[in-house]
């Protein structure tokens, strides 16, 4: 349970999770429009 209330209290880690994905989705994109 602590672990999951460490997790709630870095929204930080969460923001980065979410640019890592939004990039990795953007590369997706470009190479379906390079393809």
């Amino acid at each position: 349970m602590e672990k999951k209330k460490d997790k709630w209290r870095k929204p930080r880690s969460v923001k980065g999770w979410i640019e890592s994905f939004v990039g990795q989705l953007r590369l997706l994109v470009n190479s379906v429009r390079w393809s």
